[in-house]
């Protein structure tokens, strides 16, 4: 049977006029079958209710590490536009022919070789015009990945400045993340950052470009940045791999909306959103 869903009161579009610039949704990492099933449940309310032009949501923990071409094909019927990725992007062998296939899909650009499968950034149609979408990944306590301070200044003169980009910075040092909104600031609309699964409380608007340093988390809020805790906790407490499997239950649905202004690709307003969603099986 199908599972009983129900959601918080969806909060009020918070810019006043939609008709006044290019509404653009930001969620965060989407974990786990129950972060799928959220966005599934809650992104066709919240699209009409915001009059959203377009979505973006990380997709490379949707099936815990990794993503499968099921769980993204899922969540694109769901609406969203485009899928970035993060350093688990490559996990799933199937999900690498999918990025060949499919250009709403992007990784990092600076994670892997030229040659490797997919592409970095790419350009979408809205209702309001063009919007150019750039996936990097950071360096700081991660992989030894390519520098994206460099790898950003190639996408930016591949897609000029024609329209409106957003940036996914899947990093984890804060710091490298409000280095690249300083790198970029006036150069491109917004600068969000994600990976570590934790929603921060420092949206701003510096210069023409909206920053996040985290947009959190799709999936379960009750959990250790979505996994089941007590495979994590006996890790700590043995020292021995942990077993992650992604938790199941009561989620959220974390990550920015953003109002952009179509002819200057100024950021001219961006609120957190931080929705809860109860899915109970039923059978």
């Amino acid at each position: 049977m199908r599972a009983n869903q129900s959601h918080e009161t969806i909060p009020p579009y918070p810019f006043g006029a939609y008709e006044d610039g290019i509404n653009i949704l930001m969620l965060g990492d989407v974990v786990g079958p129950s972060g799928v099933k959220a966005v599934e449940s809650l992104l066709p309310t919240l699209r009409q209710a915001w009059h959203v032009d377009f979505v973006s949501a990380n997709a490379e923990n949707a099936d815990g590490l990794g993503v499968t071409p099921d769980s993204a094909r899922r969540l694109l019927a769901a609406g969203v536009d485009v899928l970035t990725g993060g350093n688990h992007t490559f996990r799933n062998h199937k999900y690498r022919d999918f990025l060949l296939k499919e250009h709403r899909a992007l990784r990092p650009m600076n994670i892997a070789a030229p040659t490797a499968p997919g592409r970095g950034y790419g350009v979408y149609s809205t209702g309001k015009g063009k919007i150019g979408v750039i996936n990097l990944s950071g360096k700081t306590f991660m992989d030894a990945f390519d520098n994206p301070f460099a790898a950003v200044e190639l996408a930016l003169a591949d897609m000029g400045r024609s329209m409106p980009i957003v940036v996914d910075f899947h990093a984890e040092a804060t710091g490298e993340k409000k280095a690249l909104l300083y790198h970029l600031e006036g150069r491109v609309s917004l600068v969000v950052g994600t990976h570590t699964h934790v929603q921060t409380a420092d949206e701003t608007i510096v210069g023409q470009t909206g920053y996040i340093s985290d947009l959190g988390m799709c999936g379960v809020q009750n959990s250790i940045i979505g996994m089941n805790p007590e495979p994590i906790v006996s890790h700590y407490r043995t020292g021995l791999p942990p077993a992650f499997i992604p938790a199941r239950g009561k989620a959220a649905v974390q990550g920015v909306l953003a109002r952009i202004n179509p002819h200057t690709g100024a950021c001219t307003g961006i609120k957190r959103i931080n929705i809860s969603e109860i899915q109970e099986a039923t059978g």
